[in-house]
Formats: C-alpha cells, sequence, structure tokens
C-alpha cells in the first residue's frame, strides 16, 4: 500500500496517482521525502531511459491465432481430465470384486513366503542365541 503524500489516504502499492485526489504518487518512500524517482537512480543519469521503445500494436492486439489454439488444447485438457480414472469411486459387480480379491490372494503367496523365510532365518539365529543364555542361567547346558 501507498500513502498519498498530499491527503494522507491508502493507495494500491500499484497506483501511479491518488484515486482519492489525483496526486502522482508513483514512487513514495517510507521516510516521506518527496523524490521522483528512487535513490541513486536520478532522471538524469538513469542507465535504463531511453532502452528503447515498446511494439504497441503488439501489445494492444495479441494474436488471436494463438490464444485461440491455447483455449482449444485446455477444453481438450478438461475433456481428457473429465474422462478420467475415478480411484475412489470403482463400481463393479460383487461376483468381479471376489475374484479380484482371489486373485489378490494367490498373488500374496510367494509374498508370504519370502517373509516366512526371513522370520525363520532370524529365528534360528537369534532364538538359538538367546535359549542358550537362558539355559545357562539354570545351570542347563
Amino acid at each position: 500500500m501507498k500513502e498519498c503524500l498530499k491527503c494522507k489516504k491508502m493507495n494500491s502499492a500499484y497506483a501511479d496517482s491518488c484515486k482519492y485526489c489525483g496526486y502522482d504518487i508513483k514512487w513514495a518512500p517510507d521516510d516521506g521525502t518527496d523524490y521522483k524517482s528512487p535513490p541513486n537512480f536520478t532522471d538524469e543519469d538513469t542507465k535504463f531511459q531511453n532502452s528503447g521503445t515498446i511494439d504497441e500494436e503488439g501489445v494492444m492486439n495479441p494474436d488471436r491465432t494463438s490464444l485461440d489454439d491455447i483455449y482449444n488444447q485446455l477444453e481438450g485438457i478438461k475433456e481428457q481430465m473429465s474422462k478420467g480414472v475415478n480411484l475412489f469411486d470403482v463400481t463393479m459387480p460383487f461376483g468381479k470384486m471376489v475374484l479380484l480379491i482371489i486373485k489378490l490372494t494367490f498373488a500374496s503367496i510367494p509374498a508370504l513366503i519370502i517373509v516366512g523365510f526371513v522370520i525363520l532365518i532370524f529365528w534360528i539365529i537369534f532364538g538359538r542365541l538367546f535359549f542358550g543364555l537362558i539355559m545357562r542361567g539354570y545351570g542347563i547346558n
């Protein structure tokens, strides 16, 4: 927000003039000093002054074909998104759901076998160690 130096009312940070009194507020520092341009960039000695011209015709008349192409692409994207897969609301017949659960059960058997072997190896290594210590504690070799 910018404060107008004349009427002391707040304006938009992007305002060039006060919307209440019309005073020119292109740049107003916080300390209240009335500068025409920011410090270290005086109007006479700025390197950005006269740096070129803007093609006003291109700015005022954008290429309608490119905008239409963008809008068409956006419509295509919206259509694809509306036809997309909805993972949260799956509708299927009960029989197919039962078959899917049975297939998943059979598919998990190899994973259960592998996990069982890993648990067996840990049981053999650490079980013998712990049972041996416990038995020695009771005096049994």
